[in-house]
């Protein structure tokens, strides 16, 4: 399950993003300077980079993961019912709440319109 902590790399580029632009600023806009605009276009882009790579491609391979650990943990002991059932059930709530969010995301990209909430 520390695997799963992977994810605050994502969160510290949300925080980092909400933190050093909290005026909504556009990149490049008139008014902005340089400086501010590349490090909110670099921080955007390993928010995103990081958002798609981890909540979408490695959360849910370390479902198999913890898949097959929880396989060898029923052979082991001779039950499904074991110490480490509760981890498949716990990572398909993270990917599904993963998926929601980066639909709310993609939504709130594409609508383009109103107030940001800094994603």
């Amino acid at each position: 399950m520390g695997a799963c902590m992977i994810v605050e790399v994502n969160t510290w580029f949300l925080i980092a993003r909400r933190a050093l632009n909290k005026r909504g600023d556009r990149m490049f806009a008139g008014g902005v300077s340089r400086w501010k605009s590349i490090r909110t276009l670099a921080i955007s882009s390993c928010f995103y980079i990081t958002w798609f790579v981890i909540r979408l491609v490695i959360y849910p391979y370390l479902l198999v993961v913890i898949l097959r650990e929880w396989m060898k943990e029923s052979e082991r002991v001779g039950t499904p019912l074991n110490i480490i059932a509760v981890t498949p059930l716990m990572q398909l709530v993270f990917i599904f709440m993963n998926m929601k969010w980066t639909v709310d995301l993609i939504r709130s990209k594409l609508k383009g319109r109103g107030t940001s909430k800094g994603l």
